[in-house]
């Protein structure tokens, strides 16, 4: 699957190894041939995703119009989380773009649907291991993936009230960016980004991330933000509306990882520019 492309923002690092400047390209794809191998070890990267302009955005705040009464009747918008305290961004999905072997893959990642919305809202997947969604509310979901350069239906996953916490899982086939959606729920949305390996994190309430066992090499470090300004806001307000996002943002930098050592990399985020 090839993405759209996107443009690759300079950000602020630090590091205690090796680590180029940013990186002014375009990079296509996330295709790639890997190789699982037992008995890897390897290092880690860790660091922290911030925002780094002084105004924190305010959230839009959407009606609830299916389920009110559980849902909520207003949901605040979970597309951009900034921690007020040190402007980490939460749902920063970071990972290695270019890594040719490593560890086996896990089998099976899950997404929790409670309280009407995706937990984590930007969640990574791996192709040929499972997609399972664990459903913690008690009323009818129905779960749609949507591949994001053409809209095209990964899978549909029904939710209903019998499968009440209960893990439904789907194989998941393609790698690549994927719109995640609830089809009753028009406020629940996320993003999926879909590798070969499982060499990624996603980033906590504080912008914290950490990816290990990475064996030691030279490798292109990938933070996405999975997009936050909606592109139909006139439309808020009317039956059904589901607000449309703009396309995701990366930030790649160039590390080197070397046995022994931690690498550690801050990125920055100005989703204005």
């Amino acid at each position: 699957m090839h993405l759209d492309f996107y443009k690759i923002k300079p950000c602020t690092l630090f590091t205690t190894m090796f680590l180029s400047f940013s990186i002014q390209v375009f990079v296509p794809s996330l295709v790639f041939s890997y190789e699982a191998i037992s008995g890897i070890e390897g290092e880690s990267v860790r660091g922290v995703v911030r925002w780094s302009d002084e105004v924190i955005p305010e959230k839009h705040l959407h009606i609830v119009m299916k389920n009110p009464d559980f849902c909520g009747k207003t949901f605040l918008d979970d597309a951009l989380t900034i921690s007020p305290e040190n402007k980490g961004m939460e749902n920063v999905m970071v990972f290695l773009e270019d890594i040719q072997s490593g560890r086996e893959p896990g089998e099976r990642q899950v997404n929790i649907i409670k309280k009407c919305r995706f937990s984590p809202r930007v969640m990574g997947a791996v192709k040929n291991a499972l997609i399972g969604f664990r459903h913690d509310d008690f009323i009818t979901h129905n779960i749609h993936l949507f591949r994001m350069d053409n809209n095209a239906t990964i899978f549909n996953v029904g939710l209903p009230i019998h499968r009440w916490q209960q893990v439904v899982t789907r194989k998941n086939l393609r790698t690549g960016l994927f719109k995640m959606e609830c089809d009753i729920h028009s406020h629940m949305n996320g993003v999926i980004v879909s590798l070969a390996h499982d060499y990624y994190a996603n980033t906590n309430a504080d912008g914290q991330f950490e990816i290990k066992d990475i064996p030691p090499g030279k490798y292109h470090l990938v933070a996405l933000q999975g997009g936050y300004t909606i592109q139909n806001p006139n439309q808020q307000g009317e039956a059904g509306f589901r607000p449309i996002y703009e396309k995701p943002h990366r930030i790649v930098k160039e590390i080197e990882i070397k046995k022994g050592e931690t690498t550690e990399v801050d990125f920055e985020f100005n989703l204005k520019n």
